[in-house]
């Protein structure tokens, strides 16, 4: 299966194309931060591919303008692309990559660098990247909301097996 997983943001959206059939060094085969109107026109070409996005909650705190704006580019990213579609909170994950639904943004990107080999592989050099070469930022969260979808539909997968 072909993921294309989101972060949204009220102006600029990280995502990144991900097979879950790939062996890791060629799962990622894409990952950008574009305009929020250029996403729209990716995701009206990508119905082949499931839709994965950072799902937005509060968790009983306050929200701001930022927030809602989000939240609203995530329901136009939905409709836009038209496909199934899957929605992924931040606790959960933290909770499936890290092991703890408090992890912060730097132990996601370790536990990514973790499962791609550690440092050396994952990301590597400029002269010999890794499959993690040049991720930055909000990317880093596009490819977590994919990496922790897929692994929970393989524990689905072995619990019915």
């Amino acid at each position: 299966m072909i993921l294309l997983s989101v972060d949204p943001g009220p102006k600029l959206s990280a995502y990144s194309v991900l097979d879950t059939h790939s062996s890791l060094s060629k799962k990622i085969s894409k990952f950008q931060k574009l305009q929020n109107e250029e996403l729209l026109k990716v995701l009206k070409s990508s119905r082949n591919k499931k839709l994965i996005l950072e799902q937005i909650k509060s968790y009983g705190n306050v929200i701001g303008d930022e927030v809602l704006t989000t939240v609203l580019w995530s329901g136009r990213f939905i409709q836009a692309h038209d496909g199934e579609h899957e929605l992924i909170p931040r606790k959960t994950v933290c909770s499936v990559l890290c092991r703890n639904s408090r992890a912060k943004d730097k132990n996601i990107r370790q536990a990514i660098i973790d499962r791609f080999g550690g440092k050396e592989s994952a990301i590597g050099k400029k002269k010999s990247p890794g499959p993690l070469y040049g991720v930055s930022g909000d990317m880093w969260s596009a490819i977590a909301v994919g990496l922790a979808y897929e692994e929970i539909q393989n524990e689905i997968a072995k619990e019915i097996l």
